[in-house]
């Protein structure tokens, strides 16, 4: 997971970051750096705008132009390889500028990436000879300062830039430049991005830490169970289930997987019809010890076996055994446990001893496998919890609400789907 704070800092387009204090000499690019670096402020401005592309938007490759101050236009296409010192790069790219040719009747615009304006000239200054019209999504204004240095702001279009892009654009340029004139040794990939005090802003909106609960999914839903006995868990057309009720089932299958001989860390392979077998099934696998691995009925059987065999599934639970009489037939080794069968659900109701901890897995699902072989990605408990923790107490999601389990049993969302039910008391419309 990346931190905010420490990737590139398109983030400091954000709100917060637009009301911080600037002072007027921050936006400048700072005298002593064009005779530092070796080129004259108008390059040297194009440069610096090429950098800070690459190191804002995270890219190596782009369009840069110079407007001069006699109306000249130069352009380039910048490759940037950030490992180089900063110098380096600056120089390379100011030398790749050449001049656009003279205007062609009708000619079509130039579009680039970044276009760099110098102030125009004095009164009385030849014009350079009209060129090819230049548009931008960025346009960076560079006004010479008396003690040979500069001041910088950015414009753009409001459909790529914003105001507030613009701003922090116009703004890091002058700090980007004032990072550099420090050390022009340094490589670009260690320039600083922000500022202490946008990375202590940054800081505070990135910490999102909270303690987690140390249970496992079932766990966690028991916890629900001795809450809200009689509140209804699922609800569909025709039907209901109380949480009590619901947690009986799953007990009841749980028990039975384990008579089947599940133990902790096996994976059981599901494919239930939706409805409200669904939903303990899976609570089944979990507190059996297991963890899950969702199946579908509409895909080609030999793709399933697959499934089962590269997940190492030793159990089936399936709708009924006609529904798994295909899959079972690619995959003779695999025992059924039929969902239709009442011997699946004869067991004591009551909850089995807990086999797991929290960093146990809990599921495995696939890919889809449009570009090569399904790949299957293994989820914890602890994980389901946290996600499922944040919905209820994030959004939040109470009792008093519905949740849609609307997502396809082989999509990732739909776990946590349901225990964004299941973990804050509200009833799982299926």
């Amino acid at each position: 997971m990346t931190d905010i704070a420490t990737a590139p800092w398109a983030p400091l387009f954000a709100a917060p970051v637009h009301s911080l204090k600037r002072g007027p000499a921050a936006a400048r690019i700072p005298a002593p750096l064009p005779p530092l670096i070796g080129l004259e402020l108008p390059s040297l401005a194009t440069a610096l705008t090429a950098l800070e592309l690459a190191l804002a938007e995270d890219r190596d490759g782009f369009s840069i132009g110079l407007r001069a101050a006699d109306g000249a236009v130069l352009t380039a296409t910048a490759r940037i390889d950030r490992r180089r010192p900063a110098r380096d790069i600056l120089q390379d790219l100011a030398r790749s500028l050449t001049p656009l040719p003279p205007a062609a009747p009708e000619a079509s615009p130039t579009v680039l990436d970044a276009l760099v304006e110098m102030a125009p000239p004095a009164a009385g200054q030849p014009d350079a000879p009209a060129t090819a019209p230049v548009t931008a999504p960025l346009t960076v204004s560079v006004e010479t300062a008396p003690d040979g240095g500069a001041t910088t702001s950015a414009t753009g279009d409001p459909a790529v830039y914003d105001e507030g892009a613009c701003l922090v654009f116009g703004w890091h340029l002058g700090w980007l430049a004032s990072a550099i004139a420090q050390d022009p040794s340094r490589p670009a990939a260690e320039l600083p991005l922000v500022t202490p005090e946008e990375r202590a802003v940054i800081g505070d909106a990135n910490r999102t830490t909270a303690p987690l609960p140390d249970v496992t999914i079932h766990e966690r839903f028991e916890r629900t169970v001795r809450t809200y006995p009689d509140a209804p868990a699922l609800v569909w057309d025709g039907g209901s289930q109380t949480y009590r009720e619901l947690d009986e089932r799953a007990n009841r299958l749980a028990r039975r997987l384990r008579a089947l001989g599940a133990r902790r860390g096996d994976r059981v392979g599901l494919m239930p019809e939706r409805g409200p077998d669904l939903v303990a099934a899976m609570l089944g696998v979990w507190k059996a010890g297991a963890a899950y691995v969702p199946l579908s009925a509409h895909i080609p059987a030999d793709r399933t076996a697959f499934q089962l065999h590269d997940a190492g599934c030793g159990l089936l639970v399936a709708a009924s055994a006609e529904q798994a009489a295909a899959v079972l037939a690619a995959a003779p080794d695999v025992s059924l446990v039929d969902l239709a069968d009442p011997a699946t659900w004869a067991a004591e109701p009551g909850a089995p001893a807990n086999l797991n901890t929290p960093s146990d897995l809990a599921a495995i699902v696939y890919t889809s496998g449009t570009t090569g072989r399904p790949k299957g990605v293994k989820i914890r408990h602890d994980t389901i919890v946290n996600y499922g923790e944040f919905n209820v107490t994030g959004v939040p999601i109470g009792p008093e609400d519905v949740i849609t389990q609307f997502a396809p049993f082989t999509f990732s969302t739909n776990v946590l789907e349901i225990t964004a039910a299941l973990f804050s008391g509200a009833p799982l419309a299926l």
